[in-house]
């Protein structure tokens, strides 16, 4: 009940006169736009007290661009996130590569191998390199796009 009154305050019309509070039988305070008992106390609401205003004067842009901010910063989260699993991947992979490597003796039979794991690596960074130069550009797009979003 107590909400519902309170939601009425909220959507009633900025022309109303007054809003008066009174306590029940019971101690629960109610609210009505008329004196509902002789110690009815008159309440006054502050304009925009949800911080929202609703109306003509309201200016969207600001709430565009909180929602533009919002945006760009879970593309960013998301990206920056994509960029460090890369990272991470590459350098275990390259590590476990190199490790392998290593751990070979310098002798004729493992020439093959120790190639093999060379290309290997050259092989890798070209791809970690290719995908994380496409999260880059992702980056960079998500950046122009909210610069725009901003003028």
């Amino acid at each position: 009940m107590k909400l519902i009154a309170i939601l009425l305050l909220v959507i009633s019309p900025a022309t109303a006169q007054e809003i008066y509070k009174c306590t029940d039988e019971n101690g629960r305070p109610q609210f009505s736009d008329q004196p509902c008992a002789e110690d009815a106390e008159v309440v006054e609401l502050e304009e925009d007290s949800s911080g929202i205003s609703i109306g003509p004067e309201d200016d969207m842009h600001q709430v565009k661009e909180g929602n533009a901010r919002r945006e760009y910063d879970r593309a960013m989260a998301r990206i920056e996130s994509s960029i460090r699993r890369l990272q991470e991947e590459r350098t275990k992979r390259l590590n476990a590569l190199d490790k392998e490597y290593s751990s070979l003796p310098r002798q004729q039979y493992t020439y093959a191998r120790r190639k093999e794991i060379i290309r290997e690596m050259r092989s890798l960074r070209t791809e970690y390199s290719n995908r994380l130069n496409r999260l880059y550009e992702q980056r960079r797009e998500a950046r122009d796009r909210y610069q725009i979003n901003r003028k």
